[in-house]
């Protein structure tokens, strides 16, 4: 679940965020604090049996007038951040979750093979046990 916060900026963890929705979610839901995993960037939980990522991303159309198309401006905007920051590879990292709608509509525009071969994925992924690292994970 990606949550669009107006006029914040990664890191979350540092402003404070990360904190404030942990708390909200144990205060308001039934979660203890200790099924949940908190990162810097992300809040894991379980709510009635359904797993939970929460991601916290930067709105990058509350500044302006109302776009005609929320999803292509978001990127737009989010990738000209991303390039003009000092570290393109910290910044893409860091405002990943605020492509969240533009890939669920790229995903949309795919064919059926192509969202089957999705599925198919994340459910070997999800059968796949190891240990250990492996790069780039």
């Amino acid at each position: 679940m990606t949550v669009f916060l107006n006029e914040m900026e990664p890191p979350f963890n540092k402003n404070g965020v990360i904190d404030d929705f942990q708390d909200i979610i144990l205060k308001n839901f039934e979660v203890e604090e200790k099924d949940m995993e908190v990162y810097p960037w992300l809040i894991k939980f379980t709510l009635r049996g359904i797993e939970f990522d929460l991601l916290p991303a930067t709105n990058m159309t509350a500044k302006y007038a109302p776009p005609r198309n929320t999803v292509k401006t978001q990127s737009v905007r989010l990738f000209e951040k991303i390039r003009q920051s000092a570290n393109p590879s910290a910044a893409s990292r860091a405002n990943s979750a605020g492509l969240t709608e533009a890939a669920v509509e790229f995903i949309k525009q795919q064919s059926q093979f192509a969202h089957k071969v999705a599925r198919l994925t994340k459910y070997w992924n999800a059968t796949i046990v190891y240990t250990g690292k492996i790069g780039g994970m």
